[in-house]
């Protein structure tokens, strides 16, 4: 059953990618293969954590520890993943795409082999750290490429295929890894991590180039770098677009740290099954960046964005109205997650491409801060919803909502209300 998901998954990223070229090409033609690559690297941060999330609450029991102590393997992965957001993205304005990628993937591999023999919890939370500082720089390093190798116009259904091919991960990893955990247990979802990643190493190295033809040898410069972050945090529309996807992680994030705790240890349901649910959800996502790209030429980006906003502030009013209530079940949890997982799939692609063309001339820098600031902010409010044990959905419930308020005021504020205030000027 786990052989036949993993086939399906690839498969379904192969079929993502596969009619893609036919429709937008690359400046330098790279086959279909190059750019099922790109959605591999990309994916890979996410696929790292989804997959064995089902076995977070047999891992307490394993490693003789506690449920906030698991929960600090993904802060900790989190915070590795910010700072490999920061400071990827200047690294390969500097010294080039592809040393910095391959790099940051060969010490995913190094960090994921220690994890699959960590004694204890404290040495699988550091392993952590260092595999989120090396696998993530692809978040950063993939949009970078793309914003190299696309034309403008193509770029927004070239996110959002990608969001498509990278929503398929959490699709199928949550089975696999609870299909994993039911026959030999948490240490072998980071063995198929391994496994992968050393694939995904050897494809990069043979087939992807360096798209940096233009290196900035002052991009790792620290004074140029923080007086480049001083202009981009005063600038409100950077700042608009970077707040609201960070808002948007929050509640994302929310529902990954507090999720399989509330599915299997309240309401009783397997890892197998857990995985299933959560293949649920990201079909939400998925739909979302589908959404997006379908709407994109129809419907301006900045109103699109504001739809999607609403829609997560309905799905997390309705989630925490039924924890208030108590009513604790599959199908209370799992109708308005969809719900807000469909806003999620439109915000992520379409903050990115709002954000990285206000400044073009240093896109490593500006996508690097953009995303320093969701994955640091999604932190911290997934640690809210950890932070107080209960026997409902209440805590993860009331973070949601609360990130949801302030997604729907920020984009308003910072983004629609300039655009308005522009047009009556």
């Amino acid at each position: 059953m786990y052989l036949l998901q993993i086939l399906h998954g690839f498969f379904a990223c192969y079929f993502v990618v596969k009619r893609f070229p036919r429709r937008y090409q690359l400046k330098n033609r790279s086959s279909t293969l190059k750019i099922f690559i790109l959605i591999l690297i990309v994916s890979l941060s996410t696929f790292s954590t989804d997959t064995y999330v089902p076995s977070l609450p047999h891992m307490v029991n394993d490693l003789n520890t506690t449920q906030a102590l698991i929960q600090l393997t993904l802060s900790f992965y989190m915070i590795g993943f910010a700072i490999s957001m920061l400071t990827c993205g200047c690294l390969s304005d500097r010294f080039g795409r592809r040393p910095i990628l391959l790099g940051g993937i060969s010490l995913y591999i190094i960090s994921t082999f220690i994890c699959i023999f960590a004694s204890n919890v404290w040495i699988l939370i550091i392993a952590r750290f260092f595999q989120a500082l090396g696998g993530c720089c692809g978040i950063v390093i993939g949009r970078t490429i793309v914003r190299d190798s696309f034309e403008k116009k193509d770029q927004i259904k070239v996110f959002t295929y990608i969001s498509t091919g990278m929503a398929i991960s959490p699709a199928i990893a949550p089975i696999i890894g609870g299909t994993l955990q039911s026959y030999w247990g948490w240490r072998s979802s980071f063995v198929f991590l391994f496994i992968v990643s050393t694939l995904v190493l050897i494809l990069a190295y043979y087939k992807l180039e360096e798209t940096n033809k233009d290196l900035n040898p002052k991009a790792t410069n620290i004074l140029n770098l923080f007086k480049n972050y001083k202009i981009m945090l005063t600038n409100k529309m950077y700042m608009g677009y970077t707040l609201t996807i960070a808002f948007a992680w929050c509640v994302f994030f929310s529902f990954i740290s507090s999720s399989s705790f509330i599915f299997q240890d309240i309401i009783g349901v397997s890892p197998v099954v857990y995985g299933i649910i959560f293949g649920f959800v990201s079909f939400g996502y998925i739909s979302g960046t589908v959404l997006a790209r379908k709407m994109s030429n129809k419907i301006p980006l900045n109103n699109l964005i504001s739809i999607a906003t609403f829609l997560c502030l309905i799905g997390s009013s309705i989630l925490f109205i039924f924890a208030i209530l108590n009513y604790t079940s599959v199908a209370v949890i799992l109708i308005p997650l969809i719900v807000i997982m469909i806003g999620i799939g439109i915000i992520f692609p379409l903050t990115q491409v709002g954000v990285i063309d206000i400044f073009p001339k240093m896109v490593g820098v500006a996508t690097g801060l953009f995303f320093f600031i969701e994955i640091m902010t999604g932190v911290f409010a997934g640690y809210l919803s950890g932070a107080f044990k209960s026997q409902s959905q209440l805590p993860m419930a009331s973070v949601m909502l609360a990130s949801s308020i302030l997604l729907v005021f920020t984009f308003y504020f910072l983004i629609l209300k300039k655009k308005n205030d522009k047009e009556i000027n």
